[in-house]
């Protein structure tokens, strides 16, 4: 599967719509059925996944217990996406519930994420890449000393 990369720009209309740009459409599979998730994300930004990417983790996720309280919580939050459908103007409709919980105003940005996409408020991700610039650094150490590559020696100095 393709991974999606990337920092896009996007616009919020006064219905709650959002065109997606060229470059994310282009990103898409071409047997893509049209349908995202949308939830709530882990730093204040929406997770949009494609249906199909979303159903297998769902799957395994609403089948974990409901005995530990990080794990319930995790499957709440999760398991309260929201299907959404790319219309004939390539727009999705961002729920005002998730609008609010990731203070989405106007101006969005969109980040690649792997299997799945960011939706931030742009404010709101200029302020979160001014903080994680900061410590870039030190992060970056902390990351390829204690996640090292699997195929490969790496020189981390």
């Amino acid at each position: 599967m393709k991974k999606f990369r990337g920092l896009y720009d996007a616009t919020l209309d006064g219905k709650g719509r959002m065109v997606l740009p060229a470059p994310v459409r282009k990103m898409l599979p071409e047997d893509f059925d049209k349908t995202f998730m949308i939830l709530e994300g882990l730093d204040g930004n929406l997770r949009l996944y494609m249906r199909s990417t979303w159903e297998p983790e769902a799957d395994r996720i609403d089948n974990l217990p409901d005995g530990d309280n990080k794990l319930r919580q995790y499957k709440f939050m999760f398991l309260s996406a929201n299907e959404i459908e790319l219309d004939t103007q390539d727009r999705i409709s961002i729920p005002k519930l998730l609008q609010d919980c990731a203070s989405i105003k106007k101006e969005i940005v969109i980040q690649g994420w792997g299997d799945h996409f960011l939706l931030w408020d742009k404010e709101a991700y200029n302020n979160y890449r001014t903080k994680s610039s900061e410590n870039y650094s030190d992060n970056a150490t902390f990351v390829l000393h204690n996640y090292p590559y699997k195929d490969k020696e790496v020189n981390h100095a």
